[in-house]
């Protein structure tokens, strides 16, 4: 069994390395450092079982690393491991389609067990009882101040964001020129810079990706 594990931290990469080739020594665990070496390696090798990655990457987030893989249609099963305890976060993971989150505070055990599960074919998403149930009692609209949050993560101006609202709404590069009395440029570079902001290429991809974080109504 071929396992990609994508963590930034060579301590925690190579203990859970240790950890799965003790366990069971038919795992072969690809231990990479980044979302871009994983992705890479997806396109080129076609024996992937599992694959466990952190959320908070250097260079591709772990938003972009499911949709990315979403994209390439790959049936694989991804549990996020991280140590965010952002419910509004982890809830927008399991919409994102992982297949489980685990705390990177679990013990062993506990990450083994899920595993098996997941291995073994559960289509149930695992999240820990306390998480599930913490998340049960969140709103279903994002509230401000988590925007604001996420606004300031992604690096995101009120300007951009206002933007990426009327895209949202539908409204061409013109049309927002005009609502916004300045120029098509300037509305081409807000473009731009969320595009780079949310990693994206294409506009409704954009607003998709938002809508994904919660920075926008659910499309």
């Amino acid at each position: 069994m071929k396992i990609i594990h994508v963590d930034d931290h060579p301590l925690f990469s190579e203990g859970m390395s240790s950890l799965l080739s003790l366990h069971d020594s038919t795992m072969d665990v690809l231990s990479l450092a980044s979302g871009r070496e994983a992705l890479a390696l997806l396109d080129t090798e076609k024996n992937i079982d599992l694959i466990l990655m952190d959320l908070d990457m250097p260079d591709i987030n772990g938003f972009s690393m499911l949709e990315a893989i979403n994209q390439r249609g790959l049936d694989i099963p991804v549990i996020v491991i991280s140590g965010s305890e952002d419910l509004w976060e982890i809830r927008a993971v399991m919409e994102s389609g992982a297949a489980g989150f685990v705390p990177k505070t679990n013990k062993p055990k506990q990450l083994l067990e899920v595993l098996k599960a997941v291995i073994e074919g559960d289509k149930e998403p695992y999240l820990p009882d306390d998480i599930k149930v913490a998340i049960s009692c969140l709103p279903q609209v994002t509230p401000s101040d988590e925007v604001d949050r996420l606004l300031a993560q992604f690096g995101i101006s009120a300007k951009q964001f206002e933007v990426l609202n009327l895209m949202h709404k539908g409204y061409n590069t013109v049309e927002i020129a005009k609502m916004q009395f300045v120029s098509e440029n300037t509305i081409k570079s807000h473009t731009s810079a969320l595009f780079a902001a949310l990693e994206v290429k294409e506009r409704l991809k954009c607003v998709t990706r938002a809508s994904s974080l919660g920075l926008l109504p659910r499309i």
